[in-house]
């Protein structure tokens, strides 16, 4: 943001040409090769979406974080996580508190209260 803000770029093409830093989830990466699986998630897939509009590359390194243990929390590894990579490459419930101390979320990427199914009737 601080390269459209300056004008050093526009938001279609800042990022072109950049490597980014994701960071993935091991409960998303291929449990016997420690890659991406064959069949990628929705993450993996929006990602790869971004990168080819964007100009950017993300898959030929990568990062993984674990799911909390012990005295983690989802938020320590959330911060863990921007602290350490350009970004996450998973959702997050969005709360007040992680949007107070600073954490950006996309629009769109996970809301279910838009959702309401019910049984078709026979």
């Amino acid at each position: 943001h601080r390269r459209v803000e300056s004008g050093e770029g526009t938001r279609r093409s800042v990022l072109e040409g950049m490597h980014l830093n994701v960071a993935l989830f091991t409960y998303q990466l291929d449990k016997e090769t420690g890659g991406i699986k064959e069949s990628p998630g929705m993450a993996e897939k929006i990602l790869d979406e971004l990168a080819e509009r964007a100009g950017f590359t993300w898959r030929n390194s990568f990062g993984t974080v674990a799911s909390p243990s012990g005295n983690e929390t989802w938020t320590s590894v959330l911060h863990y996580g921007i602290d350490t990579y350009d970004i996450l490459g998973d959702w997050y419930l969005r709360t007040t508190d992680r949007l107070n101390n600073g954490v950006i979320f996309p629009e769109g990427w996970y809301d279910g209260s838009l959702i309401m199914v019910r049984k078709k009737a026979k």
